[in-house]
């Protein structure tokens, strides 16, 4: 099964039944891959975050994200194929953030199973 996938099912049993946030935080994940293509900012192997073999890679991705989300309309980010909420109301940093936490539990659970 994907990440993204995993992911989504995680937020559908931790959150609220109904609030949207499993939908918005996988679309604002899958815009930031978007924001990556078109310019990398030093972050070149992260173009497909649920792919990516480190979480620490993901948590170096996380400052990045928050500086371009302060820049606003500044940002090299801020594209028109970009919804522009995504990145001025911090959910690409609130849903990176989550899924930064996914990803270590993920690993974890895998590391343990392995020893089992």
């Amino acid at each position: 099964m994907s990440n993204r996938y995993l992911f989504q099912q995680y937020l559908h049993s931790t959150n609220q039944e109904g609030s949207g946030k499993a939908r918005s935080y996988v679309k604002a994940l899958d815009l930031l891959q978007e924001m990556l293509q078109a310019s990398p900012e030093g972050f070149h192997g992260c173009q497909d975050l649920w792919n990516l073999k480190s979480p620490q890679r993901l948590q170096e991705l996380y400052p990045k994200v928050l500086l371009e989300q302060n820049k606003g309309d500044n940002s090299n980010w801020a594209t028109p194929s970009i919804p522009p909420s995504y990145l001025k109301n911090r959910y690409c940093s609130a849903a990176l953030k989550q899924y930064i936490a996914f990803r270590v539990e993920l690993q974890q659970e895998r590391s343990l199973l392995k020893l089992v």
